[in-house]
């Protein structure tokens, strides 16, 4: 963010004709080219977006990308995953493949009931178009979670033996400082990676405009005999931390950079 006091942080609204599109685009259920999407969103950015650091992606093979989740009132989440995706589908030729939530929780029964089923039907529907990946936003169903993520690693091994790039932003939920990510999610990126090269990139803004700075390249490996609490604590504050590299020491959060 701006450092001048007197800064009001914009609003960042998706146009009313690429809502239609994209609605449109999920009851018709054909698949688009996500990037092309995502670049008609990033076009209404009330200040244009930068991208540091590109280079440090890789141009072919296996690729995990890690993005923390950079929100706050005026701008939602999504804004952040369309410049990440955007300029991986830029650098490597193809569209990569994100992960992202099945559904809305909510904690009051009237909304569980009736929300909730809408937007497991509506994010469905969009993961099928662009080509993401669904998984339940945490444990309350372990039994689909559980599901979920053998599915989700099936897939991911397909697409990381034919070269391709997958994106997930660890914490599961938006700020604009990092937050630790959830119980378990330090082992699922363990074996989600797979020993493929990690891409870390760390969102946030400055003076208004939307940025993005990408980090090198590193690997996540397994200790023999460690703990699985352990394990899991260490694999999340090696990725965080690798992000919190890339950004401001006041998003930081809980993070200090290696």
């Amino acid at each position: 963010m701006g450092s001048n006091p007197g800064f009001v942080a914009p609003s960042y609204v998706v146009p009313w004709r690429v809502r239609l599109l994209g609605a449109r685009r999920i009851l018709a259920g054909r698949r688009a080219l996500c990037s092309a999407d995502m670049a008609r969103v990033l076009a209404a950015a009330p200040v244009p977006p930068h991208i540091e650091g590109i280079e440090a992606i890789p141009l072919t093979g296996p690729l995990l990308v890690t993005q923390n989740h950079y929100c706050r009132p005026g701008l939602g989440a999504w804004w952040g995953t369309a410049l990440v995706f955007t300029a991986v589908a830029c650098r490597r030729g193809v569209d990569p493949v994100w992960l992202v939530t099945s559904e809305w929780y909510y904690l009051d029964r009237l909304r569980s009931v009736t929300l909730t089923p809408l937007t497991r039907w509506l994010f469905g529907r969009a993961a099928r178009v662009w080509g993401f990946l669904p998984m339940p936003p945490d444990d309350r169903e372990l039994a689909r979670r559980a599901t979920a993520v053998r599915q989700i690693l099936r897939e991911v091994e397909t697409l990381f033996i034919g070269g391709g790039a997958l994106g997930i932003a660890p914490e599961g939920q938006g700020e604009d400082v990092l937050i630790k990510p959830p119980r378990g999610a330090g082992r699922f990126l363990l074996r989600l990676a797979a020993g493929a090269p990690i891409v870390p990139a760390g969102l946030c803004e400055e003076h208004g405009a939307l940025r993005v700075r990408f980090g090198q390249p590193y690997r996540l490996a397994a200790r023999s005999g460690e703990d699985r609490r352990d394990e899991d604590d260490r694999i999340k504050t090696e990725v965080m931390s690798a992000i919190a590299a890339l950004l401001p020491p006041a998003a930081r959060g809980l993070y200090t950079p290696p």
